[in-house]
C-alpha cells in the first residue's frame, strides 16, 4: 500500500542489475518490501546474499558482516566476490563502518547488485550516522536508484487498519484514536490496533485500553521502537506535555527550546487549538513512551520543576494545566492542604480552584470535588466554592436530565452553562429570574430560553434571546450561546435566512480565536448548529467537515470529549444514512459518557433508532427504544421525538394502526406550539402513513407552508402530495419510508444522489476492503455463512463481521440487499438506503 511499493518492479530492477536505496522512517514498511523482494527472488531459485543490521553489533567492525554463515559474506569481507551477488539488506542504519564501506565498494566496482533499506529519522534534526552516509552516497552518486517511503496517509492507514481489524467494526473515536497515535507508522499502527482488539475481547474501552498500555507489551514496545532516535530535548517535550496536556505554546517554551516545539508541531506528533495561546496536547501514546524511554525518576524531576517554578514565581507567572498536575501532586503525597505550610494560602486556593476547573472542564467532576475537599477550609472561598458546587451539582445530576441553577452559588451559574450545554443537561431556570430588560443574569436567560425551546414555545424563546442582545456583561461564550439558540429558534419557525445568518454569526465567533472553549464546548457548538440545519432541512456540507475536524480534536484531548466525539459521529452518520455505524458509534458513546441517562442521551438514542427504523433495521431499532429510559417528566421536545420515532418503527414493522396512533400523538404534542416547522413534519407525517385524517393534515400543511420562508416545507408538501397520489388498496412500506426520510437527511443529499443503479457495484469497488468486497461477491451467489468460511479458510465469525462491516458501509437492509449491491445488475436506487452511498 502506498507510492513505488511495487516488489514485482524491485525484484526484476535488482535482477537486471539496478541497485536501489529504500529510505523511509521507522514504520513505513520497509522491512515489508525487503523480505518480500527476498521471497521472490527465491521463488526465481536466486539465492541473495542477506545482511541485516543490529544495534548490538553497530559498533563491531565487520559486525554485521561476519554474523552472516553463507560463505559470499567473507568473500565481501576481503573484496574479493568471486561471483557477481546480490545483496538483500535491511536495518542498514545499524550497520557497522566497515561493513557499510565493504557494501559500497561492492556495488561501486559492480561485483554486486543491492536492494538497501535503511529507516530514517522521525525528525529533521536528527544526524545520520557515518554508516548511512557510505550507503547514501550510492544514490548521490547515481550508481543507485533512491525510493522514498512515505508515513501513511489518511485513507492508507483507514485502509490497513481495516485489514489489520480483520472484520472489526471499531467506533469512530476508537478508529481516530489509533490512527492518530500510530503516527504514521506501519508497525506502530499494527500494534495499536492489536491492543485495542484484545481490548474489546476483554469488555474495555480500546481508547483507554491504549492510555493504559502496560510497560512490558508488544504495544510498549513498539512505542518505544518509534522514539528511538528522538534526541533528548525532543523527549523532554513530549513529556512535559503529557505532565500538563494544553500547555500553552509560550509556556511549554519556558522549559523546551521553541524550535523543537515548532518541530513537533510540523511532525505531527502534537497538536494546538488553533487559538492566539496555542494550547498544545502530544500524541498521548508517545508521550506515555518519552517519558518510560527518560525513566519514572527523570519524568518526576521535570514535573517538579515545573511545579515548583510556578510556586517560586508567587503567581506572576502562571499555568492551569501545570497548577493542575501540581493539585495532583499534593493529593497524592500530603494528607490536606493544612500541611502545606511554606506555600501561602491564596496560592493553595488558585491552584486548586484551577486545577478543579480543569477536572470540571474534562467531564472529571469526582476529581473537581476531591480538590475541594482536600482544600478543607480553604473550600470556602469564592473561587474554589464555585468549583466544588458545580462538581457536585453534576455528579448528583448522574441519571437525571436537569441542572438546577438554583442549587449553585450565583457566580456560578454563567459558569455552569457551558459544562451544562457540552453534557447536554437540561438547565431549567425560575420564570422568574427572566425579565423583559437586561438586568436578569445571562446564564438565567440563556437557561430560560433553551427550557423554552425544550418547551416548544420557540416564540417565547426568540424573545428572551433577542432582550438578551442588548446585554452589557456577555462573554464570548454567551455570544455563541445566542446566536445558537436564535439561529435554533428561526429554524423552528421557518425562517430559513435568519437561520443561517444567526448560525454565520456563531460561525465568526467560534473561529475569531479570542477564546476558544474546551474540546466539549467547541463539539457541543457544532452539534447545535448541525442539529439547528436539521430542523431546517438545509445542507450541511460545511457543518459536518468542521464537525469533523473538531471530533479529531476532541479525540486528541480525551476527557469527556471523548464522548461527544461520538455524538458527533452518529450525528454525521445519521445525517449520511449510515445507520448501523451510527448504532456503533452510539453503543461506545454512551459508555464512555460521564453522565447515565438524561434527555440529552435519550435523545441522541431516539434519533440512531428512527434512522435504523427508516432504513429497514427494525431489530436495532427496537432494542434501542425498549433500552429507553425516559426522565420521569419528559420535556414536549422529548416526547415528540419518541412519538415520532415509535411511528416511523411501526411503519417498517407494517403495524399501520400503531403507525396512525404514533403520528397522531406526535401532532398532538406539536399542533399548540409555534414550532411550525415540528408542525409541517408531522402534518407529513400523517399524510404518509395514510391517517384517516389525512386530507385534513395535507390541506393544513399546505396553509403552514405558505406563511414560511423554507424550500424545506415545500418540499415536504410536495412529498406529501406525491404520497397521496401514489397511495393503493396496499400501503407501501418501501415507498413509506422513502417520504419518511426527510426527517432524517437533508433534501440536498436526497436530490443529489440518486444515481443510475449501475453505480451500485463501482460504490462497492471504492468503499469496501477486499476481503470484504469477495466476501459480498459470494454472497450474492447465494453461500451461506458456512459455505463462504469454508471456501476462504476463515472462521463463521470473521464471515459474519466482513458481512456486517460490508452491510454498514452500503446501507444494505439485508444480506440479499448486499448481494445486490456488488453486482452489475444491482435493483434500481428506489429505496431509502439506496439515496446514500
Amino acid at each position: 500500500m502506498g507510492a513505488g511499493r511495487d516488489t514485482r518492479a524491485l525484484t526484476d530492477a535488482l535482477t537486471r542489475g539496478t541497485s536501489t536505496v529504500i529510505g523511509g522512517p521507522i514504520g513505513s514498511g520497509k522491512t515489508f518490501l525487503v523480505q518480500r523482494v527476498a521471497e521472490l527472488l527465491a521463488d526465481r531459485s536466486i539465492a541473495p546474499l542477506l545482511i541485516r543490521g543490529a544495534s548490538a553489533l553497530a559498533d563491531v567492525e565487520w559486525g554485521a558482516v561476519t554474523a552472516v554463515t553463507d560463505p559470499r559474506a567473507a568473500e565481501l569481507r576481503e573484496g574479493n566476490l568471486a561471483a557477481r551477488v546480490l545483496l538483500v539488506v535491511d536495518d542498514a542504519q545499524h550497520l557497522d563502518v566497515a561493513s557499510a564501506a565493504g557494501i559500497a565498494r561492492a556495488v561501486h566496482r559492480g561485483q554486486a547488485t543491492a536492494l538497501i533499506g535503511i529507516s530514517e529519522p522521525r525528525l529533521r534534526g536528527d544526524t545520520p550516522t557515518a554508516a548511512v552516509h557510505h550507503l547514501q552516497e550510492l544514490w548521490l552518486s547515481g550508481v543507485a536508484e533512491r525510493l522514498d517511503l512515505a508515513r501513511l496517509s489518511a485513507d492508507e492507514g483507514a485502509q490497513l487498519l481495516g485489514e489489520f481489524a480483520g472484520g472489526h467494526a471499531f467506533d469512530g473515536v476508537s478508529r481516530t484514536a489509533i490512527l492518530w497515535q500510530a503516527d504514521g507508522s506501519r508497525m506502530l499502527l499494527r500494534a495499536l490496533v492489536d491492543h485495542a482488539l484484545d481490548a474489546v475481547v476483554h469488555g474495555d474501552d480500546p481508547v483507554q485500553a491504549i492510555d493504559d498500555v502496560p510497560v512490558h507489551s508488544r504495544l510498549a514496545a513498539a512505542l518505544g521502537a518509534h522514539i528511538r532516535g528522538f534526541d533528548d530535548d525532543t523527549l523532554r517535550a513530549l513529556v512535559l506535555l503529557g505532565i500538563a496536556p494544553g500547555l500553552t505554546f509560550g509556556d511549554a517554551a519556558r522549559f523546551v527550546p521553541s524550535s523543537v516545539l515548532n518541530e513537533l508541531r510540523g511532525a505531527g506528533l502534537v497538536t494546538d487549538d488553533r487559538t492566539i495561546a496555542h494550547r498544545l496536547s502530544a500524541n498521548r501514546a508517545l508521550a506515555r513512551a518519552a517519558a518510560r524511554t527518560w525513566g519514572a525518576a527523570r519524568a518526576d524531576h521535570l514535573a517538579r520543576d515545573v511545579q515548583d517554578r510556578l510556586l517560586h514565581d508567587g503567581g506572576l507567572w502562571w499555568s492551569a494545566p501545570i497548577a493542575r498536575a501540581l493539585a495532583e501532586r499534593w493529593l497524592r503525597e500530603l494528607p490536606d492542604a493544612s500541611a502545606l505550610v511554606d506555600v501561602p494560602s491564596e496560592i493553595i486556593v488558585r491552584v486548586l480552584a484551577d486545577a478543579a476547573h480543569e477536572a470540571n472542564d474534562h467531564g472529571d467532576a469526582s476529581s473537581a470535588a476531591a480538590y475541594a475537599t482536600w482544600a478543607g477550609d480553604l473550600a470556602s472561598t469564592p473561587v474554589l466554592s464555585v468549583e466544588e458546587h458545580l462538581a457536585h451539582a453534576v455528579l448528583r445530576s448522574s441519571g437525571t436530565p436537569e441542572l438546577h441553577l438554583d442549587a449553585l452559588p450565583a457566580q456560578a451559574h454563567r459558569r455552569a452553562m457551558p459544562l451544562a450545554i457540552a453534557l447536554a443537561l437540561r438547565v431549567p431556570a425560575p420564570l422568574s429570574t427572566v425579565v423583559d430588560g437586561t438586568e436578569a443574569d445571562p446564564a438565567h436567560q440563556l437557561a430560560a430560553a433553551r427550557a423554552a425551546m425544550d418547551a416548544l414555545e420557540i416564540g417565547r424563546a426568540r424573545a428572551i434571546v433577542d432582550g438578551l442582545r442588548v446585554h452589557l456583561g456577555l462573554t464570548t461564550q454567551d455570544r455563541i450561546d445566542m446566536e445558537l439558540l436564535a439561529g435554533m429558534a428561526s429554524a423552528y419557525l421557518g425562517r430559513q435566512d435568519d437561520m443561517r445568518r444567526e448560525l454565520r454569526s456563531a460561525e465568526r465567533l467560534l473561529r475569531s480565536g479570542g477564546r476558544r472553549g474546551s474540546a466539549a464546548e467547541m463539539l457541543s457548538a457544532r452539534c447545535r448548529d448541525l442539529a439547528a440545519r436539521t430542523v431546517a432541512g438545509v445542507d450541511d456540507a460545511d457543518v459536518l467537515s468542521d464537525l469533523d475536524s473538531e471530533r479529531q480534536y476532541a479525540v486528541q484531548t480525551g476527557g469527556v470529549g471523548l464522548a461527544l466525539a461520538g455524538v458527533a459521529s452518529i450525528l454525521t452518520l445519521l445525517r449520511r444514512g449510515h445507520v448501523l455505524e451510527a448504532r456503533v458509534e452510539l453503543a461506545a458513546a454512551l459508555r464512555r459518557s460521564p453522565l447515565y441517562g438524561g434527555e440529552g442521551q435519550g435523545m441522541i438514542l431516539l434519533e440512531t433508532a428512527l434512522g435504523l427504523a427508516l432504513f429497514g433495521y427494525t431489530d436495532e431499532a427496537r432494542d434501542l427504544l425498549d433500552a429507553l429510559d425516559p426522565p420521569a417528566e419528559p420535556s414536549p421536545l422529548f416526547q415528540h421525538m419518541r412519538h415520532a420515532t415509535c411511528a416511523t418503527l411501526a411503519v417498517a414493522e407494517g403495524r399501520w394502526d400503531d403507525a396512525h396512533h404514533w403520528a397522531a400523538e406526535a401532532w398532538r404534542v406539536a399542533a399548540p406550539t409555534d414550532a411550525v416547522m415540528l408542525q409541517i413534519r408531522c402534518l407529513h407525517r400523517l399524510v404518509v402513513v395514510g391517517h384517516p385524517d389525512a386530507d385534513d393534515a395535507l390541506d393544513r400543511m399546505r396553509t403552514i407552508a405558505e406563511s414560511v420562508r423554507s424550500d424545506v416545507a415545500n418540499m415536504m408538501v410536495a412529498s406529501a402530495e406525491r404520497a397521496v397520489a401514489g397511495a393503493a388498496d396496499e400501503p407501501s412500506i418501501s415507498a413509506a419510508l422513502t417520504h419518511l426520510c426527510l426527517d432524517l437527511c437533508p433534501p440536498e443529499l436526497l436530490r443529489a444522489n440518486r444515481t443510475p443503479s449501475g453505480a451500485a457495484a463501482d460504490d462497492a469497488m471504492e468503499v469496501l476492503t477486499p476481503r470484504e468486497l469477495e466476501i459480498a461477491r459470494l454472497v450474492g451467489q447465494g453461500l451461506s455463512n458456512r459455505q463462504i468460511a469454508h471456501a476462504l479458510f476463515l472462521s463463521v465469525r470473521t464471515v459474519e463481521s466482513h458481512i456486517y462491516q460490508a452491510r454498514a458501509k452500503l446501507s444494505a437492509r439485508n444480506r440479499a440487499d448486499l448481494g445486490s449491491l456488488v453486482t452489475d445488475d444491482g435493483r434500481k436506487r428506489d429505496e431509502p438506503q439506496r439515496a446514500w452511498g
